[in-house]
């Protein structure tokens, strides 16, 4: 058969209890029940008794928690650190980090050196000589200088040397609108060429089929003059016939008037 359980109760056997609705941080031993676990009060279990919940130590301490019948709350500080909440700063001028002679003053997490006359820097381990006053880098690059005197320049992009004054700028590549009219140029200029050689070509071709023509219209000419001559010279031995007719013909333009040869 199969337990049908009461209200409040569950599982197989009906032998676990059912939780308060709502209880977070709780359980049951009966039903209905909502038992607050260690560091949770309320009747839902929901409101947190433990002091570390609300992280009352600064900086990078630990809290840590003790109970006994209730709870208590203890920090424990970083060296340097003090006070109950590890709220108190170290010193950090009792190191002295002031060099030659400098007064450290406390700024909490930072300090600041008060340096005599003739040193600078901020803990004044400089000379009060910079080789940087003269702003010797050019083209706004930074001067950076050293404790024996001398000094290095920290050249912006572009430009080297030891005084950033070599520029070597590299040469600025057409983009894409300009290899396209490139491009276009290059075309025009070869259809202009193949086109000037066509008209050269085609007035020669031309000029040949004229002259062609022509010859053979001297030739049939030649052929005509000759046979009669030589009708004539039979009766009369006495005269002679000279032909003279110009070889080829010059066209000094492209006209139609030549198709009458």
């Amino acid at each position: 058969g199969k337990c049908r359980c009461k209200p409040g109760w569950q599982g197989v056997h009906c032998e676990h209890c059912i939780p308060f609705p709502g209880c977070l941080h709780g359980s049951c031993e009966k039903a209905w029940q909502c038992v607050c676990q260690q560091g949770w009060v309320g009747s839902l279990c929901d409101q947190d008794i433990r002091l570390c919940s609300s992280q009352p130590c600064s900086g990078n301490a630990t809290c840590i928690e003790t109970g006994e019948g209730g709870y208590l709350s203890s920090c424990l500080c970083p060296a340097g650190f003090s006070g109950n909440h590890c709220e108190i700063t170290p010193d950090i001028c009792h190191s002295n980090p002031c060099l030659n002679g400098g007064n450290c003053t406390d700024h909490g997490a930072t300090f600041a050196c008060s340096c005599p006359a003739g040193f600078v820097g901020l803990i004044c381990n400089d000379t009060g000589f910079s080789p940087c006053a003269a702003a010797p880098c050019a083209n706004g690059a930074t001067c950076v200088s050293h404790p024996d005197g001398s000094f290095r320049c920290v050249c912006p992009k572009w430009f080297s040397g030891r005084l950033c004054s070599a520029q070597h700028r590299p040469k600025a590549k057409p983009n894409h609108g300009q290899l396209v009219c490139f491009g276009m140029l290059a075309l025009l200029t070869c259809l202009v060429i193949l086109a000037t050689t066509g008209i050269v070509l085609f007035g020669r071709c031309e000029a040949w089929l004229v002259n062609a023509k022509y010859s053979k219209l001297v030739r049939q000419q030649r052929e005509h003059l000759l046979k009669e001559a030589g009708g004539a010279s039979h009766e009369d031995t006495e005269h002679s016939v000279n032909i003279i007719l110009p070889e080829k013909i010059r066209l000094n333009s492209f006209g139609k008037h030549y198709t009458s040869i």
